[in-house]
C-alpha cells in the first residue's frame, strides 16, 4: 500500500517498475540518465531514503534484484548462481533427510517449496504444477506453526522432490515476455 504512490508516479513517467517491498527497479527500454535521475526524485520528494551503496543509479541491461538475473538484452529472467545452489541445497538436504524412515521436519519440506514460491518468474506455471503434495505434507505444521514437527513425505510429495531435483541443474532463463493465452 505505501508503494502505491510512488509506482504510480513512477508509471506515469513512462517506467516500468517492479516493486518489492522498498526494493524497486525500474526499466525503460531507452532510459536515459535525466529520466532515472527523475525517478530518484521521485522517490525523495516522497521521503523514501536511497541507499546509495546498494543502489545501481546509471541504465544498465543486466542486473541482479531479488536473486534473480534480470537481462533486458536477451529479454530473461534467470536465478542467480546464489539463489541455485541455495534451492539445489534445500533440495538435497530434504532428499537426505526423507530417506531415513520418511518423516522430516516440516521446515526442511517448508524451505524447498519456498524456494520454489521465491523462483515463480523463472518456472513458470512448473512450480505451482509440481508442489502439490510437498505443500499438502507441510499444511497442518504451517496453520499451527509447528516447524519442528515431524512430518511423512508420501510417494506423491517424493516424486515431486525427485522432479526438483532432476530440474534444477537443467533450468535456465525464462522469458521475461511470455506468450498472450
Amino acid at each position: 500500500e505505501v508503494c502505491k504512490v510512488p509506482v504510480g508516479r513512477i508509471r506515469a513517467l513512462g517506467i516500468r517498475v517492479l516493486p518489492y517491498l522498498d526494493d524497486f527497479l525500474c526499466a525503460l527500454q531507452n532510459m536515459s540518465a535525466e529520466i532515472a535521475d527523475e525517478a530518484r526524485q521521485v522517490f525523495e520528494r516522497l521521503g523514501f531514503l536511497i541507499n546509495f551503496a546498494k543502489s545501481v543509479t546509471v541504465p544498465t541491461k543486466r542486473i541482479e534484484n531479488l536473486g534473480f538475473v534480470v537481462d533486458t538484452r536477451a529479454m530473461t529472467y534467470e536465478l542467480t548462481p546464489r539463489r541455485m545452489q541455495k534451492f539445489i541445497a534445500a533440495a538435497d538436504t530434504l532428499n537426505r533427510e526423507s530417506g531415513k524412515n520418511g518423516l522430516v521436519p516440516a521446515r526442511l519440506v517448508a524451505r524447498v517449496t519456498g524456494h520454489i514460491a521465491a523462483a515463480a518468474l523463472v518456472l513458470e506455471r512448473r512450480g505451482r504444477l509440481h508442489t502439490r503434495y510437498l505443500n499438502h505434507s507441510v499444511h497442518g505444521a504451517a496453520a499451527n506453526r509447528a516447524w519442528d514437527s515431524l512430518v511423512r513425505l508420501g510417494d506423491g510429495a517424493r516424486a515431486e522432490l525427485n522432479f526438483w531435483q532432476e530440474l534444477l541443474p537443467t533450468l535456465g532463463p525464462a522469458p521475461i515476455r511470455r506468450p498472450v493465452r
